[in-house]
This record gives C-alpha cells, structure tokens and sequence, in this order.
C-alpha cells in the first residue's frame, strides 16, 4: 500500500505561488465579472476584497470607475455610510462613461439625503447636469434628484427651517438653467424655492411660435367667471363626443374597438372610418391648428399613469410627448398656432413645445385642479384655464423671460 507523500512547506509555497501568477494574469475585465458575481451572491465581504485588489491593480479609467462604483455598493450593503460615500466620490471622479457616473452620482445622493447633507447632494446634481444633454439617463437621474430635494426642503419648510437649503437649491437650479436644461421636477423645485428668472412681455402672437417654452412665464394673472368667446376664440374643452377638424372635413373620438378603445377618425359624413390602433387607450382628442396633429392623453391601466401623445396624420405616427409617474391632467389643448402645448401637472399649470423637448411652469400662485377647459386670446398672449366643473376661470398674462 502506497502512502501518500506530504505536502512540505516548499510544495505549499509553490502552489500559492502559481495561485497568484494565474490572479495575475487575469485580466481587469474578468477579474471585475468575478467581483460583480460575488456581490451578486451576496458575499459582500469577499466582493469588497476583490474590487479592491483590481482597483489596487490600476485597471483602465471606465473599468476602475466601475470598480470604485461597485465597492461603493458593496459598503453600502455592509452599512459602512462613510466608505461608500468616499468610494462613490472615487468612482464619480474616475468615470469616463456617461451611465457609470450617472450610477455613481445616484448612489453619491442617496447616501447623502437622508443625513440631509445637501452639500455632497448638490455637487452629485451638478454632475448629473454636465452631463444631461447628451445622456437621458443623467436627465432621468437628475429629475428624481430634484424630486428628493423638493420632498426634503417640503419637510424642512413645514418646521419652519430650511433656509439654508433653500440657497443651496437656488445655486444648483441657477446652473442648470445655464446649461437650459428645464424638466417637471425642475420647476417644481424652482416654485418651492422660490427661484423665478425675470421675465418680459411676449411681443405678440406673431412670434410665439419663436419663443421656446422655456423662455415663457406668466406675466400676470386675473380670475373671471366663465370663458369670454369672443375674447378667447381658440378654445379646448373636455368633452367625450366627435371632435370636428378646423376645416370641419374630418372627425376624431375614442371607440371601444374588439374589447380596446382607441382614437377613430372619419370624414365628416362618416365615411373613411379609420381606427388609430397606435392610439389605444386615448382620452380627450383635439385637432391641431393645421388639422394635421392630433392631440391628446392616453393612460396605462396597469399603472394608472398618464401620459401625452400626438398622432401625425401624415406618417401614420403616436408619439409621446410627456410622460411621468403620476399627476398628468387628462386635458390638453394646443397654442393657437400649433407650437405649444399646455396641460396640468402634479396641481400646476406647465407649457410644452409640441415636439417634446422643453417645458416650462406658469405659476399662478397657488395649486390647480384638473382642467375642463383651455382657451387663447387671437394674439396668443392670454391663456384662460377654467378648472373642471366650475364657473372660476384664470386669466394668464404670458412672459418671456430674459
């Protein structure tokens, strides 16, 4: 019987030794799968020895970035705050990819919020602003930043402090109306903290068209009973018959369709019936100026989220135009030369280019219901809302700001 020789500490070095040539010449990429994996596992502790070691390795920029990102996870998931702040800074400054920093810069603000530390918050949100234009996650990203700080500061107002955050808010929503970015959640914040550009009157409807929606505000508001035709001539109202075209040639309703309701349109003696299947689930159509857009809200029954779309009769196409959580009005109702749109929003009024990019508050001063009707003056400088159901109408001087 043979008996197996014993392992000398010469044999034990020499395994450990070609252990670690093999680590060695791992590359970084296969070496950050095998950390990912045992974070995914959730082996934090052995995840968090692996990312170190390929940090310790100096990998390339995008894959140290990541590398720092995971650490910074890992941290976090072992309850070690401070670390993984540190580690979120390293991987936001290291980044060379847009979706990296943007993960980062998220971590960074949500490690940051709940201790209310606004200062590492902020300089998470201007990160994120750098580089919105041309990255719609950081946009995204940057949107529920806001979000977090408007419920914050909310919170903070409601005890009678805040101050100090207040400025902080105006300094970064100062920088990205620098860099014009202008979202929802970034006139919401502007109307929490009192953050108003200046404006100026809009010299008239013949140029309203060239006035981005970003640049608009009101100017001034009055309150009336009832909508004025003859005032305001180009009125939207909520109504659930058949909506005629401008020219009156055509028609447009919602139909239950093989169980789905969708937009129909036809002609005006009802002929040329035709079902808009990419309108499904359509609220409150109403044509565009030029008869040649459809306008209106669609809501998603699993979520009971709605959102905006335009339909071009031309291409054949639905697109939407605002999308959000929660909070959309079901109304909404073109500009009198087809270049805006305006609806409700979480109880305030807002103001939309047509194609979706850029949008703007009109802060009335106070909370708004849903609407039941929207009407312009001729030059396009007035803009009535009439809440749903009742006789109270808002008169809206429309700015520009500077």
């Amino acid at each position: 019987m043979r008996v197996p020789k014993r392992r000398t500490w010469k044999s034990t070095l020499a395994c450990l030794g070609l252990a670690l040539a093999l680590t060695a010449c791992e590359s970084p990429e296969s070496r950050l799968a095998k950390a990912q994996a045992l974070a995914r596992q959730g082996n934090c502790r052995a995840a968090e020895g692996a990312y170190r070691g390929l940090i310790a390795g100096r990998p390339p920029a995008g894959l140290l970035a990541r590398a720092w990102l995971g650490l910074a996870r890992c941290q976090q998931s072992m309850k070690q705050d401070g670390p993984a702040e540190a580690s979120a800074e390293q991987a936001l400054r290291t980044a060379g990819d847009d979706d990296t920093a943007t993960r980062a810069a998220l971590l960074l603000e949500g490690l940051a919020l709940p201790r209310t530390d606004w200062a590492r918050a902020v300089e998470a949100g201007a990160c994120l602003a750098q580089r919105a234009p041309q990255a719609p996650r950081s946009l995204a990203a940057l949107q529920g930043l806001l979000d977090a700080f408007s419920q914050d500061l909310a919170l903070l107002k409601g005890k009678g402090k805040g101050q100090a955050e207040e400025g902080l808010m105006r300094d970064l929503l100062s920088d990205l109306w620098k860099l014009k970015l202008n979202t929802a959640s970034l006139q919401v914040a502007a109307s929490l903290c009192g953050f108003q550009p200046p404006a100026q009157a809009v010299p008239g409807a013949a140029s309203l068209a060239q006035v981005d929606a970003t640049k608009l505000a009101v100017g001034g508001v009055t309150q009336e009973v009832g909508i004025d035709p003859l005032r305001f001539p180009y009125l939207t109202r909520g109504s659930r018959g058949k909506q005629a075209s401008p020219d009156g040639r055509r028609l447009v309703w919602r139909e239950k369709v093989d169980g789905t309701y969708c937009l129909v349109i036809s002609n005006a003696d009802g002929s040329g019936r035709q079902v808009l299947t990419q309108c499904r689930n359509g609220f409150l159509p109403s044509w565009s100026p030029d008869g040649g857009r459809i306008l209106y809200t669609a809501i998603d029954w699993r979520t009971m989220r709605r959102s905006i779309h335009i339909y071009d009769l031309k291409t054949g196409r639905a697109s939407a135009i605002f999308k959000s959580r929660g909070g959309v009005g079901g109304l909404a109702a073109w500009s009198p030369d087809g270049s805006k749109v305006v609806f409700t929003y979480k109880h305030q009024l807002w103001i939309m280019n047509a194609d979706g990019i850029g949008l703007a508050l009109l802060n009335v001063g106070r909370k708004v219901s849903e609407a039941g009707a929207f009407a312009w003056s001729k030059d396009g400088t007035r803009l009535a809302y009439q809440p749903n159901g009742r006789p109270q109408v808002l008169v809206l001087r429309l700015a520009q700001k500077l």
